[in-house]
């Protein structure tokens, strides 16, 4: 059978969300502190949410064969990768709480006492100002992934195939950047999650290839892909939009008062 694009190997649409300003800029690391937090708070949102959207798949997975319950294996086992890491305490969101922590947050919300990481987390996700592209990037994808099909598409190619892609340049440009700055990140967020995408994508694409067995099927699989993809390059545009292209990057801070402590 052909695959989802045409060929069973994982070969994804062009789209802006693979190669677009945002990634070509950042990659040369020559951003602020400032502007490297107001990148990171974005980004937060959508790394918190991921496991969300492959509990709603799971739930929807059909059980009609035993091919299904395979694909629900297949899926379970994603979910565990990405749950398992908890029990250490890595999972993926404090993974990037760690990142942003040694990227200078607490100089940046100019916090006075020493900033716990559950304190970080409450405030990432409940006192920050998100970008409207950022909301309508987790609106969508918590939609589509109440629709099996459309939720294989979006997290499959358009998200585990797609960020070893769109996670190259990230990592470079933190690269440069800590090298110009003589200052260490903890990346190990990005670059633990280029390795295990590489699992994770393997898994959904068997996941893919048993059910899309039908015209409609692998229809409604390419909508969701082109859809994250698209609503992906719309994300990177409004960073690229409201951090990196900007002379003035404090106007785009957009953070709400949060606790009186801080």
């Amino acid at each position: 059978m052909e695959g989802v694009f045409g060929n069973p190997e994982r070969d994804l649409p062009p789209s802006e969300a693979l190669s677009n300003r945002f990634l070509s800029l950042f990659a040369n690391g020559m951003f602020t502190r400032e502007q490297l937090i107001a990148y990171g708070v974005q980004h937060y949102q959508l790394v918190a949410r991921f496991t969300k959207y492959l509990e709603y798949i799971l739930l929807s997975a059909p059980t009609r064969t035993p091919d299904d319950w395979k694909v629900k294996a297949f899926i379970a086992e994603n979910l565990y990768e990405e749950y398992g890491e908890q029990v250490r305490g890595d999972d993926h969101p404090a993974l990037y709480r760690k990142f942003l922590l040694t990227a200078g947050i607490a100089d940046v919300l100019k916090v006075d006492s020493p900033l716990s990481e559950d304190d970080l987390k409450e405030i990432l996700e409940k006192y920050i100002v998100v970008f409207p592209e950022v909301e309508a990037f987790i609106r969508a994808h918590m939609d589509m992934a109440h629709n099996f099909h459309l939720g294989l598409g979006a997290l499959g190619p358009g998200h585990e195939w797609a960020i070893p892609v769109m996670f190259l340049p990230l990592i470079e440009g933190l690269k440069r950047y800590q090298e110009a700055r003589q200052q260490t990140l903890d990346i190990s967020y990005f670059t633990a999650h280029v390795e295990a995408d590489e699992k994770h994508g393997e898994l959904l694409r068997k996941a893919i290839l048993v059910n899309a067995t039908s015209w409609s099927s692998q229809e409604r699989i390419r909508s969701g892909a082109r859809a994250s993809l698209s609503l992906r390059a719309k994300f990177w545009q409004a960073l690229y939009d409201g951090v990196l292209n900007t002379q003035d990057p404090s106007i785009q801070f957009r953070w709400r008062r949060v606790f009186s402590y801080l």
